[in-house]
């Protein structure tokens, strides 16, 4: 489903027992700004008593206090240290992470003409929605990417097809505002079915090459180039 993303949990650990996570780094830091264990835990979004049993568990983990109480309830050296140590060994994991499985993701892209025009489908969602873009999509797991494009034809303008040949690969990281996306452009034949919107496209048509208006990603571009190779 759109808007959902996968998150992950970090913490600190002491001989496999777990000491610090980002709940008890948000407590740590709210008695650190606000002075006071209580509101400390309500800005955690955790119970008063829990917060208690949390603080407690840590200090027993870590073998000294970590939170003074009293008039001035603030961490010690050893709370603050600890919550150093948190936040930065956490921040570079996090990058290290990000930076690991931030791969650019694999699309396809078909270039199909039946009767000397264009195949060029009417976004149905953002990006782009409302203009018009080659047929195609993300490849999905496990699957080939000649078999991803026929499948967008498919599924998109109700067209069946054939590959003539990969017309190019197109991979600059700006093209897509959803993140880097890798296209394989493939130059389609029709070999049957009939133009029929579907899938992500409100509309699909047959449009006039030299004529044509501003596309979605760089597929103004990409037509631009193929129509004068095409034309060569």
């Amino acid at each position: 489903m759109e808007g959902l993303d996968l998150g992950y949990r970090l913490w600190l650990e002491r001989g496999g027992v777990c000491v610090l996570d980002e709940w008890g780094a948000k407590l740590l830091e709210g008695i650190i700004s606000m002075g006071d264990i209580d509101r400390s835990a309500v800005e955690a979004g955790m119970q008063a008593e829990d917060a208690e049993d949390l603080i407690t568990h840590m200090e027993q983990v870590m073998g000294q206090p970590l939170v003074s109480r009293g008039s001035d309830t603030n961490l010690t050296d050893a709370g603050k240290a600890l919550l150093f140590s948190y936040k930065s060994q956490i921040g570079a994991t996090r990058e290290v992470l990000r930076r690991r499985y931030r791969n650019p993701m694999i699309t396809v892209d078909g270039v199909l003409m039946i009767d000397g025009q264009l195949v060029l489908i009417r976004r149905g969602r953002d990006p782009f929605k409302g203009l018009l873009a080659l047929p195609g999509g993300f490849v999905d797991y496990g699957e080939r990417v000649e078999e991803a494009i026929l499948r967008e034809l498919r599924e998109e303008t109700g067209m069946e097809g054939r590959i003539i040949d990969v017309i190019g690969i197109y991979s600059a990281p700006e093209r897509d505002p959803r993140g880097h996306t890798i296209s394989i452009v493939f130059h389609l034949a029709p070999s049957g079915g009939s133009l029929k919107a579907g899938d992500d496209a409100d509309a699909v048509g047959l449009y006039d090459p030299s004529e044509l208006p501003d596309l979605a990603f760089d597929h103004g571009s990409i037509l631009s180039e193929f129509l004068s190779r095409h034309r060569e």
